[in-house]
């Protein structure tokens, strides 16, 4: 498993019964997080809850797929050599000025490392991170009433196998209109958190708005009162990711103890986006927002998760129309965005960690109970 964030999907021999449901599976490996995700429409959750749950319980990895995956990164790097050469020297830069073991310092990514890459070590990595005593399942969306029974039945089972006496199967969690499986293994000292809603969707005027409005959410997380300061030295915040499409997401981990104070300020930074933008916000989101398109339309290679979205929608053919519509959106339609979508209320919030470090601030957010899921606290809300 690749350590620099890669994502790799096609190793699994299920391909055939997730196209038949039309479900989209994704694997990611990161440091400290192992995550396997599956999107499917509400009509199949059930069945998709038993495809995961033998994916989880019998990693059926195929080798061919394998090497074909271990071919398209080595021409990954070949075609971005001089990207992998930049990274590469941030992290050798970081390594110099925090030390070989912090937090922020990870292995780098390479060809020799891809190629020493062995397709055994792989499986055996696998097998030994999702055990049943280290691996949280959560679900959200339009589940229906047979999730219930599907968790119990598979996941449930699965976990028990571990106990001498039956746990309870783990909860499910009905917010937002689609369907979500998440398995994470969460760091033994420390809280990863997820935050998660759907924007308006990519047919409606309101989603690019929506895009110039996580532009500005990004910024001002990362910037306004030095709260990026605050994340990475007072709360020991390890990242914060969001992604776009119809669904915005935001998450990262931090160290037990700080995690009810960190999504105590991601509340107070979503309330504030109701207020307008200032101009220079406005531009700044704009020109990132135009960035990622013309990045895409010169370089169809590079696909993150947007630029795939944007291509299945058609926007990349009318990509001059398109910058034009980007740039006159209005810090009016950004506010209301933030008024109408961008609020804790909205979305779905799911802590991992110990549950006594992050439980005392949870109620103070609004964000819903907390269920006890062991070392894991899990706060869950419904959308209105």
């Amino acid at each position: 498993m690749m350590q620099d964030g890669s994502s790799f999907s096609s190793g699994f021999r299920f391909n055939e019964d997730l196209d038949r449901i039309r479900a989209v599976l994704d694997v990611t490996a990161k440091h400290d997080l192992f995550e396997l995700q599956v999107t499917l429409p509400s009509a199949a959750v059930v069945e998709g809850t038993s495809l995961a749950a033998s994916i989880l319980q019998t990693p059926s990895l195929d080798p061919e797929r394998f090497t074909h995956r271990k071919a398209q990164l080595r021409t990954f790097y070949e075609d971005w050599s001089t990207r992998v050469r930049n990274t590469m020297l941030n992290r050798e830069v970081e390594r110099a000025l925090l030390g070989d073991e912090h937090r922020y310092v990870r292995a780098a990514g390479d060809a020799k490392t891809l190629e020493e890459l062995d397709f055994q070590v792989s499986v055996s990595a696998y097998t030994q991170v999702l055990q049943p005593d280290n691996t949280l399942v959560a679900a959200a969306g339009a589940c229906g009433p047979g999730l219930d029974q599907a968790l119990a039945r598979t996941i449930g089972l699965w976990k028990q196998t571990a106990h001498d006496e039956p746990r309870k199967a783990p909860p499910s969690m009905r917010v937002v209109p689609r369907s979500l499986l998440l398995f994470n293994e969460p760091a033994a000292r420390s809280s990863n958190f997820r935050w998660g809603l759907t924007l308006p969707s990519m047919e409606s005027e309101e989603w690019v708005h929506a895009l110039v409005a996580r532009e500005v959410l990004s910024v001002r997380l990362r910037h306004r009162f030095e709260f990026e300061r605050r994340l990475t030295d007072d709360f020991g915040l390890a990242r914060v990711d969001s992604l776009a499409g119809s669904w915005l997401e935001l998450w990262g981990s931090s160290e037990a103890g700080v995690t009810g104070d960190v999504l105590l300020a991601f509340s107070r930074e979503l309330d504030a986006m109701s207020t307008l933008p200032s101009q220079e916000e406005l531009e700044s989101a704009q020109r990132r927002v135009v960035f990622d398109l013309v990045s895409a339309a010169q370089s169809p290679k590079w696909m993150s998760s947007r630029i795939l979205d944007w291509m299945m929608h058609g926007v990349l053919a009318r990509a001059a129309t398109f910058e034009r519509i980007v740039m006159a959106v209005t810090a009016d339609q950004v506010a209301a965005v933030g008024r109408n979508y961008l609020s804790a209320a909205r979305g779905a919030l799911i802590v991992m960690g110990p549950r006594d470090a992050v439980k005392p601030k949870l109620a103070e957010l609004g964000w819903g109970r907390v269920i006890d899921g062991g070392t894991v606290g899990v706060s869950t809300t419904s959308a209105r």
